[in-house]
């Protein structure tokens, strides 16, 4: 509904007012959504509309500056296999929900960790045998692995293929035979399976996934490797009037079709489509993140890249020239170098505001590199508290010193994202702050403001959207998350309630 005259929003403490020297318990919202002035309360003579709004903290709308909407959309259709650590385990999960769901033929399992079964040697196509006849395509927690049974492998010939293709990985059983578990590049024959791209599947998936961003308390988020199929179906919802969210589209660069469409045409209000997804190395899970020097725990790997250097500084140039926007995903100290090479190679780079995502080891002279060449740290500190039990033992205990290392990112200047990688975490922002606060794998922290505009102002510059977005200023949209309360402490965080979110001065 909209207001010409404006009107006063009233009911929390608005924060993030830039010079406000008294709180403001009113925001004085224009006709069109904006911030237009804020005050300790509405002023006496005002004889407009007020709206009352829940909750008694109102900050600029939460971003999460990394997620993928399409997977998160996809749960309700998978099975859930998390926490799984036995084949016992395994069975009873996939066999209950077959019975419920005799429809798709396909069976999709995800958030499955791998690592339990490949310490006992049961990561294996033959482990499956038995629990169903279907096709059956498991993900690992991470998204960066998954396993068939034999009826998924001989539906995807590459399956068996003796040599690792490059930018992948095939695991072996013992007799060097492929054994059904695929990382990386490896994935992408089976993954054509596994992807459904009709545009009814992909709309039933992605507004049930901005539905649950915004009761998870965010008013924008950054959708990474999106496919391109997600535009139209974005742009129609948009129509509908059914995004309660603000959607940053980074499309799947592996996907031709994502270099074939006109990004910079497809700019709505609550759709935009600000740049290309491309992927330097894969991920510590599987040793895929490709390091300068072995893992401690397998020293004749190094994982992989997944682009020849030359080849990712040509897709990165393509990208550049045509005014897009890279978001590059970087795990591993060597991943991240040669993700920075390719940017170093791009000219007027340092005003270009690429991304790398992730970050999570970064040789300490490439942190420098950061910084001069204008990139965004895109990260998200819950995979430093996911990963804490085992990552130590991956890279040992002097690389430990340069992993997640947003800390000393910071100090050198680089623009900070924070996001969850949802649905690899969970899309609650609270322990996602709460893991930002605590440090939990080397004993830094962010300070709470630091870590406060890493997912609002900090987020809105990582997507070109400062102007408008990420900050209670005048001419911002006027874009809140309501919350219950303001935590101070991680604990507090884990347990952050949210009473609701605001986009354009409307409560959602």
């Amino acid at each position: 509904m909209m207001h010409p005259k404006g009107r006063w929003l009233t009911g929390p403490r608005f924060l993030g007012l830039g010079t406000a020297r008294e709180p403001a318990h009113a925001l004085k919202i224009s006709g069109n959504g904006e911030v237009e002035a804020w005050a300790p309360r509405v002023p006496a003579s005002w004889t407009g509309d007020v709206e009352a709004l829940p909750g008694a903290v109102a900050l600029p709308g939460l971003h999460d500056a990394h997620l993928h909407l399409d997977w998160i959309g996809a749960f309700d259709e998978e099975v859930d296999l998390g926490g799984v650590e036995s084949v016992s385990a395994l069975r009873g999960r996939i066999e209950a929900w077959a019975i419920e769901h005799t429809q798709p033929e396909l069976i999709i399992g995800r958030d499955l960790d791998f690592e339990p079964l490949r310490r006992r040697g049961e990561l294996h196509w033959r482990v499956l045998e038995g629990i169903s006849g279907r096709p059956m395509i498991l993900r690992s927690r991470d998204g960066h692995g998954i396993w068939l049974n034999r009826s998924a492998m001989e539906l995807v010939p590459e399956a068996w293929t003796v040599r690792d293709p490059l930018g992948g990985k095939i695991g072996r059983g013992a007799d060097g035979a492929p054994g059904g578990d695929l990382y990386d590049a490896a994935m992408d024959p089976a993954l054509v399976l596994a992807n459904t791209r009709d545009a009814a599947t992909l709309s039933r998936r992605i507004l049930r996934a901005v539905q649950r961003c915004a009761q998870a308390g965010l008013t924008s988020v950054h959708s990474m490797a999106l496919p391109p199929e997600a535009i139209d179906v974005l742009r129609d919802l948009e129509r509908e009037g059914a995004l309660p969210v603000r959607v940053f589209g980074y499309l799947d660069g592996t996907r031709s079709e994502s270099w074939e469409r006109p990004l910079a045409q497809e700019t709505g209000d609550r759709a935009r489509f600000p740049g290309i997804k491309l992927f330097a190395d894969g991920a510590l899970g599987s040793r895929g993140a490709a390091m300068i020097e072995p893992y401690d725990d397998e020293p004749t790997c190094c994982g992989h890249l997944r682009y020849p250097p030359d080849e990712l500084a040509e897709l990165a140039r393509r990208a550049h020239a045509r005014g897009l926007q890279l978001a590059i995903h970087a795990i591993g100290d060597q991943g991240n170098r040669v993700a920075l090479d390719a940017l170093a190679a791009l000219p007027g780079v340092a005003s270009a505001r690429h991304r790398i995502e992730h970050a999570q080891i970064v040789e300490p002279s490439d942190m420098l590199r950061f910084s001069s060449l204008g990139v965004v740290a895109s990260m998200q500190p819950c995979h430093a508290t996911s990963d804490a039990s085992w990552v130590e033992g991956r890279i040992g205990s002097r690389r430990m010193g340069h992993a997640y290392p947003w800390v000393a990112l910071a100090s050198h200047g680089v623009p900070l994202a924070f996001g969850t990688d949802a649905p690899i975490e969970s899309l609650d922002p609270g322990p996602a702050m709460a893991s930002a606060l605590e440090r939990a794998v080397v004993g830094e922290s962010l300070a709470l403001p630091a870590v406060l505009q890493a997912r609002t102002s900090g987020a809105a510059w990582a997507c070109r959207s400062e102007g408008w977005l990420g900050r209670l200023a005048p001419a911002n949209r006027a874009d809140l998350t309501l919350l219950d309360d303001l935590p101070t402490t991680p604990a507090q965080w884990r347990e952050l309630r949210v009473a609701g979110t605001v986009l354009d001065g409307q409560l959602v």
